[in-house]
């Protein structure tokens, strides 16, 4: 069963990757991550301070209430934002029907439950089910289809703009389910063309190519994927990355 507000949600929201804001709402940011591409982008999502929300399974009758600051609310919300199906199995050990994710997306949970859809809260995977772990504000949601060990991937950046022909370096950390970071050396890093391996201390180092805003994608066997974004631009063109920037004074001309 489809639900009723996902056509308008997504397309209001697909090309913003932004909730519209509610009154008295706070935000979220919800990413999910399958095994072979990721299905949701870092997306913001307003977290509502109160109230319930009825998630509809989108491939048959299965329907649960859940609290709007639900992992299951949060998720449902970003799924229907971009059009991504979301479906759940439905189980009730004597407290009311609890939900239990199977498919976003294409990408479904296998029976033998080798990989599932694991859930992590600012890189601690959550130790209940979804439909009672309770979001705070500026939490970072992370929903995988992994192994119950694999180690999750976060990538940084520089966080100004790059100039074209200037180096820079990204650093590359790994997460356990507890939330422990160590460095993640030997991860593969792909920046415009280029591709680079990280060192003992998950770095690599890429030159700007002053193409505007680039993704940096990681990767390594048996870990959860992570990418973000470095804008680099020609040095007579700040406007690139930053539309406000003012172009470089140009020297007068000799007379």
């Amino acid at each position: 069963m489809t639900h009723p507000t996902r056509a308008a949600l997504a397309a209001a929201c697909a090309s913003a990757l932004v909730i519209p804001s509610m009154a008295g709402a706070v935000d979220t940011t919800v990413r999910v991550e399958g095994v072979d591409a990721t299905i949701v982008p870092a997306t913001t999502v307003d977290l509502p301070r109160s109230g319930e929300r009825t998630v509809a399974d989108d491939l048959d009758t299965d329907a649960v209430t859940v609290p709007e600051a639900s992992a299951t609310s949060q998720l449902d919300r970003a799924t229907g934002a971009l059009g991504v199906p979301l479906s759940f199995d439905l189980f009730d050990f004597g407290g009311g029907p609890t939900s239990f994710v199977t498919r976003i997306g294409g990408e479904s949970a296998p029976s033998d439950f080798s990989r599932f859809w694991r859930l992590k809260i600012d890189h601690v995977a959550s130790s209940v089910g979804a439909d009672e772990t309770l979001l705070d504000e500026g939490a970072e949601v992370l929903w995988s289809l992994s192994a119950f060990d694999e180690p999750e991937l976060d990538v940084a950046g520089p966080t100004a703009p790059v100039e074209a022909g200037t180096s820079f370096t990204v650093t590359v950390t790994s997460f356990d389910n507890a939330g422990v970071a160590s460095p993640a050396p030997g991860a593969s890093v792909t920046y415009a063309t280029s591709d680079a391996i990280t060192d003992g201390a998950g770095r690599a180092t890429f030159v700007g190519d002053g193409s505007g805003p680039v993704p940096v994608t990681v990767r390594a066997p048996g870990a959860v994927r992570d990418s973000t974004q470095v804008c680099s631009h020609p040095a007579d063109r700040p406007q690139v990355c930053d539309p406000a920037a003012a172009p470089p004074p140009v020297a007068p001309a000799r007379t």
